[in-house]
């Protein structure tokens, strides 16, 4: 009691703020009526830190015309995500190009079809700590397929039709006599 700090008059259940993480704080505590201070407790010892949030998991990625759509289970105690992405498998924080995220699912436009792309998601908390990464996934974005094709035979000519996909400039069709 002679070389600690005295905070007096605290209630049963105290919260000590302002503290700064990574070091170690010792405290006891004394008792006080009428009668004076009590004897002082044994010493116990903590030390704050951040606390530790869960990795994003249930990664799905839907891949596009030059874009894949990419979403995720939200984690409690998130208050943002960091998606991360290169064109080689391994992407890492240190590796990967960084986008922030607000919420749990994200879009990112602009990318090269054909071009396979790979990533990880990580969760973060309002003072930036991010959590471990998310498992790696992958997708490749392509021009859509066209759909709902349908061929009609007639006198000397074959009637070709399909579903349009939205964003495709035209469509190439291929023949030949053989499979």
């Amino acid at each position: 009691t002679s070389n600690g700090i005295k905070i007096a008059g605290v209630p049963s259940a105290y919260t000590h703020t302002n503290l700064t993480n990574g070091i170690v704080y010792y405290y006891i505590l004394t008792a006080v009526n009428s009668g004076g201070e009590s004897a002082a407790t044994s010493e116990i010892n903590v030390t704050p830190q951040l606390p530790v949030i869960g990795s994003p998991t249930g990664v799905a990625i839907i891949a596009g015309d030059g874009e894949m759509t990419i979403s995720w289970t939200p984690v409690s105690g998130a208050t943002s995500y960091y998606l991360y992405y290169r064109n080689a498998p391994g992407v890492t924080i240190a590796n990967g190009t960084q986008i922030a995220c607000a919420n749990s699912t994200i879009t990112l436009n602009g990318l090269t079809n054909g071009i396979p792309y790979y990533l990880i998601v990580t969760a973060a908390q309002y003072y930036g700590v991010e959590s471990l990464p998310s498992a790696q996934g992958g997708a490749t974005p392509q021009v859509p397929v066209p759909a709902g094709s349908a061929v009609v035979a007639g006198d000397s000519y074959n009637s070709v039709s399909w579903s349009n996909s939205g964003g495709v400039l035209s469509y190439n069709l291929y023949w030949d006599t053989n499979p």
